[in-house]
């Protein structure tokens, strides 16, 4: 279709999918709308659909044209970049999810180094995270202590941004084996973080790392764990369960010891977490 536009012809046939409706659609509202725009629209239409091979597709085509119309170390490539990371994930392709994001990053670094903006800070916290995920432990690490310490020099101690990266730097800690320093950063972050987050809204995310490494260390006593909701996860923390080799049975191992104390409601809660969390591929259980 998009071949037939550049030929000056009617770019779209009959029978009208569900993908052609909507990039006609955005043709018709806008003349300025780009190839590139345009494949990343479908490509999201079919991550929307749990299509995440076909929509990693369009955004590749979608990378190649901003490359060649932009150049590789463009913001158009780093926001291509960042989408064929989401569809990356859902595939669990978390080395590619790790080269990707670290493409992405090198093109912000150079853009972004020198200039104070905080953002850069949180560009590299994303690829700690990537390679957490990808069960590149050290270079995970490495990464996650200078974005903290980046963000800690542009934001000072007291910001939400520093107080979230120290959080995702306790829980890689934790993937890497390293429980005191890892549980000492989860409760300063989680105590810090529910202090500066003005609604709430997030907290709970934070706070599941470092309930998470209470349960490592089988510390199922600690009153944070009976009030743990399984409805608060999120797609990130569940990665990180994934990527510690003791994850497989903690929380089947938390929810046989609130059965067992009489918290069935408790109980409840770590089972689905658990189902949830073996329900996630990860490059360790994949192997």
């Amino acid at each position: 279709n998009l071949a037939r536009l550049d030929a000056g012809q009617a770019p779209f046939e009959q029978p009208l999918t569900v993908v052609g409706a909507t990039g006609r659609w955005m043709l018709f509202i806008s003349e300025f709308v780009t190839q590139a725009e345009t494949l990343q629209a479908i490509g999201e239409i079919r991550y929307a659909a749990k299509d995440f091979r076909e929509a990693l597709g369009s955004y590749y085509e979608a990378l190649a044209i901003c490359e060649a119309n932009y150049g590789p170390e463009s913001i158009e490539a780093a926001n291509c970049l960042n989408y064929i990371g989401g569809s990356l994930i859902e595939l669990h392709d978390h080395e590619a999810m790790a080269e990707v994001t670290r493409r992405r990053y090198n093109i912000f670094e150079k853009r972004l180094r020198g200039t104070g903006d905080f953002s850069l800070g949180v560009y590299q916290r994303e690829l700690s995270d990537a390679l957490c995920r990808a069960g590149r432990h050290e270079e995970a690490e490495e990464e996650g202590r200078a974005a903290l310490a980046y963000l800690r020099s542009i934001l000072g101690d007291e910001h939400r941004e520093v107080a979230w990266c120290e959080g995702i730097i306790a829980n890689l800690l934790a993937c890497h084996g390293k429980l005191d320093e890892a549980e000492t950063m989860a409760i300063d972050a989680a105590t810090r973080y529910s202090r500066l987050d003005p609604n709430g809204r997030l907290t709970p995310l934070i706070k599941q790392g470092r309930d998470f490494i209470f349960a490592l260390r089988g510390n199922f006593d600690a009153p944070e764990l009976a009030e743990f909701k399984s409805r608060d996860l999120d797609y990130a923390f569940l990665a990180y369960v994934q990527n510690h080799p003791a994850s497989a049975d903690v929380f089947q191992r938390g929810a046989e010891h609130f059965e067992l104390h009489g918290q069935t409601e408790a109980a409840a809660e770590w089972r689905t977490v658990a189902e949830r969390a073996a329900a996630i591929g990860s490059p360790q259980v994949s192997r």
